[in-house]
């Protein structure tokens, strides 16, 4: 765990794990590529935070990606910060003809994170948006419905479009290492909760 100053940067073990995979599965010029997308990612979440003067307590690096820790904010605050992380790859965009591999894996991210699962930027910014509008449970049972069904045809879709191609084999990796960041937040949070109780 790194400290400067008041800030914290805490970097687990399992976050150089997640880097040596992709370094050994794709070609380096693409890992750096990955890694300044998800800085740049990273930073647009962190702009507005700094503008909304909410200071940012600590930034975790590990298997579920970056998670910035921060002192309280209303939830149109954190509704805002939440969509600039996914805008960053939009921006990219712009610089498509000089960097295309960054702009590529910008965009990549953005979609990834605009994903409607919670704590993926997408599932945040819904889950704030029912809170701002004060969403029925039962409304957001069926949003859970449906998150389960885009699950299955994200991995349909990626076996379709990318059944003969080496993208395949990295497409393949990549949704596994996701799946397993995803599933193992989930049961972190069952067992915290059992601690809790």
């Amino acid at each position: 765990m790194l400290t400067c100053g008041d800030d914290t940067l805490e970097i687990q073990a399992d976050f150089f794990i997640y880097v040596a995979i992709l370094i050994v599965i794709m070609p380096i010029k693409l890992v750096l590529a990955w890694l300044v997308a998800a800085g740049l990612h990273e930073l647009c979440h962190y702009i507005p935070l700094r503008i909304f003067r909410i200071h940012v307590v600590r930034l975790t690096l590990g298997h579920n990606g970056a998670v910035m820790h921060t002192e309280g904010m209303l939830p149109w605050q954190e509704l805002v910060s939440t969509l600039c992380g996914p805008a960053a790859g939009v921006v990219l965009l712009l610089l498509s003809r000089w960097f295309p591999l960054l702009a590529a894996c910008g965009l990549i991210q953005s979609i990834y994170n605009m994903l409607p699962f919670y704590p993926l930027d997408g599932g945040r910014a819904i889950r704030l948006l029912m809170d701002i509008a004060h969403v029925p449970l039962k409304y957001r049972k069926v949003f859970s419905r449906i998150k389960k069904i885009t699950v299955i045809l994200m991995v349909c879709a990626v076996v379709y479009i990318c059944r003969h191609t080496v993208l395949l084999l990295y497409a393949i990796i990549l949704l596994i290492i996701k799946l397993f960041r995803f599933f193992c937040l989930q049961t972190r949070r069952t067992d915290s909760k059992i601690v809790g109780r």
